[in-house]
């Protein structure tokens, strides 16, 4: 095939026509009243099974109290009544202990 002038001058009009047409449908649309019967649809997000566990981690950790009531009170109750003991040797070797253990 012989490709001359005229025939890319061909192409090009044709191709301008049919850009002309696809705008002209486009804005066509654009301009339509809209429909009583709009279906919209909504947005939707699924979490994965790893952000689930995390989200109810969270939860659970915000339904703790901070301060453990029944703890404290046995606490107080045993160093008030003078039976609370404290481990020395314990705490040193925890104090000199690795933190990773």
């Amino acid at each position: 095939m012989l490709v001359t002038n005229r025939n890319v001058q061909d192409l090009l009009r044709s191709f301008a026509q049919r850009t002309s047409r696809t705008e002209d449908v486009a804005r066509a649309e654009v301009a339509k009243p809209a429909e009583s019967t709009v279906v919209r649809k909504s947005d939707e997000v699924v979490l994965s099974q790893e952000a689930q566990e995390v989200h109810r981690a969270l939860r659970a950790l915000k339904e703790t109290p901070e301060v453990r009531e029944d703890l404290v009170a046995d606490l107080r109750q045993r160093i008030q009544d003078g039976t609370y003991k404290v481990d020395s040797e314990e705490i040193a070797e925890l104090l000199l202990s690795d933190d990773d253990e």
